[in-house]
């Protein structure tokens, strides 16, 4: 922590403009307790900062499109743009160096005569995942070497547990969705009290985040978020619900240990055991054999990414199953994939109707899924979602273009397929375990003309998160938003089905079986 002595000691020989900008940057490095300098991070885009032209401080901002002439401007080779290491270099004004520094010390009045350190670093300011043109995302701070060296004598780099937590309790009462809902003096006593007892900070913020009852807000370690930025996992490979005492699958990866075992949707697990050598026992039942069996499995690597699925049914219905897609798969494969399985039924069929099934959409980048249906949504507003403050960002397609607000999040990189019949009719489906970004594909199909739900109420998390990743590179994920349907109905609850139908996940996708299926196929051939 600060003390008044080596705040006083930062202050001798400092002009009082400078004070500002090294109290404001001191101020964000602790607001969420980062290490300086392995993991530099600021908050956000010090934009009382951006005027400031100092003698001895320059603070400049880049955007993603000239982050390139960035690197090639200072000779830097910097991780990707969503890595988390900033550079860091000291720099003595040389021949080499004097055009570039020349250029930018002269348009800032800066005395050249000193040396100077740069430190180059990403705002983790809070930011959409994946966001595709952000306005400021990463800054050039050049001080002279003194100040800095002054600047980090001041801080207390050894981070306790309690400073981290309260760094993200900070966060949490900025941002959250709930704000105003919130006795944040109540919740961050009884936060302080819970990891004072149970001594475990991972817990704690578990139990910080589950008493916003937002239903959304998560923590994920540096493992977890890494294995859903790339899309892989290491386990057996299933997804799992409670079903009449056990549990029942409704999601086998493909070519994980399950999958090649020959695991099936819809298979009861009656005991699951993990043994001594990391191995998983597990004792089946299949209902639609009436058998049980049982299995050892061993944990491996597997792509949690699963293909959409695209087929006709009765000759004249699209089926589309939107399945939960994470990370590069999602925004760069996910909605071409959708988008040229279309184009190819189109060319088979004429297609009066269509069914979008997101039963087994858990989640993952909502933009994405819907800019691969966007055709069938239609044009225009497609929804939208309010943050605490009132600010409404409005969802859009236009012609293989997803925007939130005025920002492009996704674009396809093949032309979108073009329907025969304009605005057809949708029956969409959903059950308990659609979740998240497959919430935010059914809000974006309510209130649409011709549309009917049919299956579950969804699980209820409706709210759009903001992402802050931490100085140990764990994921913070904030709700801030609500989503809006296009009518302007609010959703912090599940999205429910104007029919009700339990899912039978034992006979899932099956179209003579599946109830849920037989009934949407039952309201489109009235409907057509």
């Amino acid at each position: 922590m600060l003390s008044c002595a080596t705040q006083n000691t930062l202050n001798q020989g400092i002009t009082n403009n400078e004070k500002i900008v090294f109290n404001e940057f001191i101020s964000q490095i602790y607001r969420i307790n980062f290490k300086y300098p392995k993991s530099l991070k600021i908050v956000n885009t010090f934009d009382n900062l951006n005027d400031l032209k100092e003698n001895n401080i320059l603070l400049k901002n880049y955007s993603k499109n000239n982050f390139q002439e960035l690197e090639d401007e200072f000779s830097l080779k910097a991780k990707n743009f969503y890595g988390q290491t900033p550079l860091i270099k000291d720099y003595k004004i040389t021949t080499e160096k004097q055009d570039t520094f020349i250029k930018i010390i002269e348009n800032n009045n800066i005395d050249k005569s000193n040396e100077f350190s740069i430190i180059i670093g990403k705002y983790p300011k809070p930011y959409k995942f994946a966001l595709l043109e952000p306005e400021v995302n990463c800054f050039v701070l050049i001080i002279q070497k003194k100040y800095l060296n002054d600047l980090i004598k001041t801080i207390d780099f050894n981070i306790s547990p309690m400073q981290y937590l309260t760094g993200i309790m900070n966060i949490v009462q900025e941002y959250s969705i709930v704000k105003d809902k919130i006795n944040w003096d109540d919740w961050r006593k009884q936060v302080t009290n819970n990891f004072e007892k149970s001594k475990d900070l991972s817990s704690s913020i578990k139990f910080a985040l589950k008493n916003l009852n937002d239903h959304h807000s998560s923590f994920w370690s540096k493992e977890f978020a890494a294995s859903i930025v790339n899309g892989t996992d290491k386990d057996i490979g299933i997804d799992f619900l409670p079903y009449k005492g056990n549990n029942i699958i409704f999601i086998v990866f493909p070519n994980s240990p399950a999958d090649k075992a020959g695991i099936k949707i819809g298979d009861i697990i009656l005991a699951k055991k993990e043994n001594l050598d990391k191995s998983i026992s597990l004792k089946l039942k299949r209902e639609t054999q009436n058998e049980e069996f049982d299995l050892k499995l061993i944990p491996d690597n597997f792509d949690t990414n699963i293909e959409p699925s695209v087929r006709i049914i009765n000759n004249n219905i699209g089926y589309v199953e939107l399945t939960g897609s994470t990370g590069d798969y999602a925004y760069q494969k996910f909605p071409n994939i959708v988008n040229e399985k279309i184009k190819d039924l189109l060319n088979k069929y004429n297609i009066d109707g269509w069914i979008i099934d997101i039963r087994r959409n858990t989640g993952g980048a909502t933009w994405p899924m819907l800019n691969a249906v966007g055709p069938i949504i239609g044009e225009g507003n497609i929804g939208s979602r309010l943050d605490s403050t009132g600010q409404k960002y409005i969802w859009k397609y236009s012609n293989g273009t997803i925007y939130f607000g005025d920002k492009i999040y996704s674009q396809l990189n093949v032309e979108p397929f073009k329907l025969k019949k304009q605005f057809p009719v949708v029956a969409v489906l959903t059950s308990n375990t659609t979740a998240s970004a497959g919430e935010g594909v059914a809000v974006a199909f309510k209130g649409r003309d011709k549309t009917y739900f049919i299956g579950e109420n969804t699980i209820g998390k409706t709210t759009g998160n903001n992402t802050f990743i931490l100085s140990d590179e764990s994921w913070l994920n904030i709700s801030d938003t609500v989503s809006v349907d296009r009518n302007g109905n609010k959703y912090f609850d599940p999205v429910k089905p104007d029919l009700f139908i339990n899912v039978d996940w034992k006979y899932f996708g099956n179209e003579n079986k599946d109830y849920v299926i037989k009934s949407a196929l039952e309201w489109l051939e009235k409907n057509v």
